[in-house]
C-alpha cells in the first residue's frame, strides 16, 4: 500500500490482525520517512549543451511519495572548458519522475558569484515531461534562462531547483 491507495473501511467489532495494521499503517507511512536519493541532473539548452568546466557540478535529491515527486537540482559552475552553450535552457527531472506529472510546484534561484546578485523564477514542465524549463521574473520578450540571461555565466554562479511533481 502507498499513500495513493484508499484506506481500508473497517468494520464494527472486527479484529485487527499484525499484517492488514502493516499494510494499513506502516506501508502506508513508509513513503514519508523515505529517504531522499541523490540523481544526477542535466542542464541542457534548445541549440548547444552547455559545459559546467573543471570543478562545476550538478547535483539532485529526489523523494517519491506515492505519485509524487519532490526534488532539487544545483548546478555550479566550474573554472577551464565551462562553456554556456547556446539557447533557452532546462534541467532534466528525476528518473523517477511521473511518466505524466500533472502539475510543478516550483522555484528557481540564480545566484551570480562575483556580484552576489540572485534572481528568482518558476520551472515549467516541458513535453513530454522529462525536462523543467527555467523562467525568471524579467523584462522584455524573453523570460527564460539562456546562455545570456539573466546573467553571463561565470565560474561558481549557481542556478538551484526545488519543486514538487504531481503524478
Amino acid at each position: 500500500m502507498s499513500l495513493n491507495t484508499t484506506p481500508r473501511t473497517w468494520v464494527s467489532g472486527e479484529v485487527v490482525t499484525a499484517a492488514e495494521m502493516n499494510a494499513e499503517i506502516r506501508d502506508a507511512l513508509t513513503g514519508i520517512q523515505a529517504a531522499w536519493t541523490s540523481f544526477t541532473p542535466s542542464l541542457v539548452a534548445v541549440t548547444t549543451n552547455p559545459t559546467l568546466g573543471t570543478g562545476g557540478s550538478s547535483v539532485g535529491n529526489q523523494l517519491r511519495v506515492g505519485a509524487d515527486v519532490r526534488f532539487r537540482i544545483t548546478i555550479t559552475w566550474g573554472g577551464a572548458g565551462l562553456n554556456v552553450g547556446s539557447g533557452i535552457y532546462s534541467l532534466t527531472l528525476p528518473g523517477s519522475s511521473p511518466a505524466t506529472p500533472q502539475a510543478i510546484n516550483s522555484s528557481v534561484a540564480v545566484r551570480q558569484a562575483a556580484t552576489g546578485n540572485n534572481w528568482l523564477g518558476v520551472g515549467q514542465i516541458v513535453t513530454p515531461g522529462n525536462q523543467a524549463r527555467l523562467s525568471f521574473n524579467a523584462t522584455g520578450a524573453n523570460p527564460y534562462l539562456t546562455n545570456g540571461a539573466p546573467i553571463a555565466w561565470a565560474v561558481n554562479d549557481i542556478i538551484q531547483l526545488a519543486a514538487d511533481m504531481e503524478g
